[in-house]
């Protein structure tokens, strides 16, 4: 069910999609691409669609109002501390912890109402929601079984290079080969990850189960739906380790990083940040 909470509520995720159709496209009509996401997994009767369509308007609202101004402020901070040369591990780490703010204000504006939702979920619904939960289980499966591949490695590598260089442009030899180095130091978690999916896949199905008895479904959701449940250590272990590691690439990356390089982030930081402040609702 959290891929669908995902979906379903974290419009900033919108926000930034900085390719094909653009930030403000995509944010004006998030309602439309969440709607979509959303019936990929779960085939909604006209009613239910006219809930979440409700929900989603309300919700973007109060995100567009409450949310955008402190995205806009984030990305002029950013720069801020390229210019003023404070892009360090501290610095990211700080920046690590703001987004994960933004995210948790942002669920927990939205819990109740998905908490709502679900509850008015069919017997067949349920079925079919739990069934899209497969789809990433298998992902994980074969993310575990050719971790250490060489092609692997490289999409790992290319996949981070992918999301630097929409913002910066085209990367140099001495930065992919940083980037392999950092793919080849990461531990693998998917099979951990996977544990942990399925032990919460199993206490959704429980806590579906009583969605009659709205008092102790609407408890026991509420508890099922806060970040980090189930994590093990040594899944936590495994994750800190590659987050410590992704700071430091990343803060290299930044140091090899050509004059053309840096003057295109702070350009593309500065775009985003304008698109940001117009998309706004709060003046």
């Amino acid at each position: 069910m959290r891929s669908i909470i995902r979906i379903a509520v974290l419009a900033a995720a919108v926000v930034l999609m900085t390719t094909g159709c653009g930030v403000k496209t995509a944010y004006n009509n998030a309602d439309w691409l969440l709607m979509r996401s959303i019936n990929e997994r779960v085939s909604l009767s006209d009613e239910q669609e006219r809930e979440v369509n409700a929900l989603l308007e309300e919700s973007l609202a109060w995100h567009c109002a409450s949310e955008l101004p402190d995205y806009a402020a984030f990305l002029r901070q950013v720069d801020e501390d390229m210019v003023a040369g404070r892009f360090s591990r501290p610095t990211l780490e700080g920046y690590g912890q703001t987004v994960s703010d933004f995210g948790r204000r942002l669920l927990a504006k939205l819990r109740p109402a998905v908490v709502d939702l679900l509850a008015g979920l069919s017997d067949e619904q349920v079925d079919e929601l739990a069934a899209s939960f497969e789809e990433r289980n298998n992902e994980l499966i074969e993310e575990a079984e050719s971790y250490f591949d060489e092609s692997s490695i490289t999409e790992r590598a290319e996949g981070f290079e992918k999301g630097m260089r929409r913002l910066s442009g085209r990367l140099t030899d001495e930065q992919r080969e940083r980037l392999m180095t950092w793919s080849r130091a990461l531990q693998p978690s998917a099979a951990l990850t996977l544990q942990r999916r399925l032990r919460w896949q199993a206490e959704f199905r429980r806590v579906m189960a009583i969605r009659a008895d709205r008092d102790r479904f609407d408890r026991a959701m509420t508890e099922l739906l806060q970040p980090d449940l189930f994590m093990s250590d040594a899944l936590a272990q495994r994750r800190e380790h590659n987050r410590i590691l992704t700071l430091e690439a990343a803060v290299d990356i930044h140091r090899l990083a050509p004059e053309e390089q840096v003057e295109a982030l702070r350009e593309n930081l500065a775009g985003l940040s304008e698109d940001l402040e117009q998309l706004s609702c709060s003046g």
